[in-house]
């Protein structure tokens, strides 16, 4: 598909920044701030989706989806195209999208906390622009959540579907986990495309890895220091930044919770953070220099929010079949903590 004037000036605007400034900087943002290449091909790939009328955006969290959002709507808003976009969040993505908004955009926004604000603000002519809704209310919960958050939607903005065209269910539906009712999922989505004959989005996100990938770290040496400690060649800090975030315990292969197995020992990272630490575990029998550990669940935030601190290396990104063959995918040297600073 041939780009737009548009596109190819800003292209060439792109261009022009990068060797005066060494930096990526949108020219259609109002403030500066610091957007990833990713982040722009995203948004110019769902500017340039004529036939999908847009695009679902699913990357995992970290990679930036507020910015490769707010990027489609403030060229929208440039080009003159000005529709109303009502988004629902919760609490914490309220204070989280308010701030991205007054700091790096232009599109002008209402924030409408309460139904008081709600009735005062929405005038008649403004409800007549509503495209669609989008709320994101849940976090690794089953369809019985969704079904509830409907069930509040509907009292609250029912009167207003079926003038709509579209509804974005969010994220945090955990449908490939085990015991996850889909029968009721499917409800829900027809619930909505029959009574309204609304299209129904869904960010599933975690759920597409969920349980996958691993994270093999290596004992480089065991101590005593009040408890046993053992310290790894992987960083809780670099490797998986949600431990020390969220805060939460990775599932580690063939361990036990604390003082569950003969042996219990304290997980560190080799990191100058007095912080870098995994968490507590418990195995079968004692840990030496050269045993290998084996973490779980990592493809979900591990591979997109790691980091070099401290120039720890990146790990290796492998490949394991069906048939047990592993394949390195790719492996991380210097010239990739080079290119990550500049």
């Amino acid at each position: 598909m041939r780009q737009t004037p548009f596109h190819d000036y800003y292209t060439a605007r792109t261009l022009e920044a990068l060797s005066c400034e060494d930096s990526f900087i949108p020219v259609y943002a109002s403030a500066s701030n610091k957007i990833y290449p990713f982040q722009i091909a995203a948004a110019d790939f769902a500017l340039r989706s004529p036939y999908q009328k847009g695009v679902v955006l699913c990357d995992e969290a970290g990679l930036g989806k507020s910015h490769e959002a707010m990027l489609v709507i403030t060229q929208k808003w440039l080009e003159g195209r000005r529709r109303i976009l009502l988004a629902v969040p919760n609490a914490d993505l309220l204070c989280q999208w308010t701030a991205l908004m007054e700091q790096f955009y232009s599109v002008p926004y209402t924030v409408l906390s309460t139904r008081a604000q709600w009735d005062a603000g929405m005038t008649p002519e403004l409800i007549e622009l509503l495209d669609g809704l989008h709320f994101h209310t849940l976090c690794e919960q089953n369809s019985d959540s969704l079904a509830r958050t409907l069930d509040a939607a509907e009292q609250k903005f029912g009167q207003y579907f079926r003038n709509m065209r579209w509804i974005n269910f969010g994220g945090g539906h955990h449908i490939t986990r085990p015991g996850y009712d889909i029968p009721r999922l499917e409800r829900c989505i027809g619930r909505m495309q029959d009574r309204y004959g609304l299209t129904v989005y869904l960010e599933p996100g975690e759920a597409v890895a969920l349980n996958a990938g691993f994270l093999i770290a290596e004992v480089l040496e065991t101590l005593h220091n009040g408890m046993d400690i053992a310290i790894l060649d992987t960083s809780a800090a670099c490797h998986m930044p949600d431990v020390l975030e969220m805060p939460y315990r990775p599932p580690l292969r063939g361990s036990g919770e604390p003082g569950e197995k003969a042996c219990t020992y304290r997980l560190g990272g080799p990191t100058c953070l007095a912080g870098d630490i995994i968490g507590d575990y418990s195995f079968d029998r004692p840990l030496k220099e050269g045993d290998r550990l084996v973490f779980q669940d990592m493809a979900i935030y591990s591979m997109v929010k790691n980091n070099t601190f401290n120039g720890m290396p990146l790990p290796a990104i492998a490949l394991r079949r069906k048939s047990g063959e592993c394949v390195i995918v790719r492996e991380f040297g210097y010239q990739d903590f080079r290119e990550r600073l500049s």
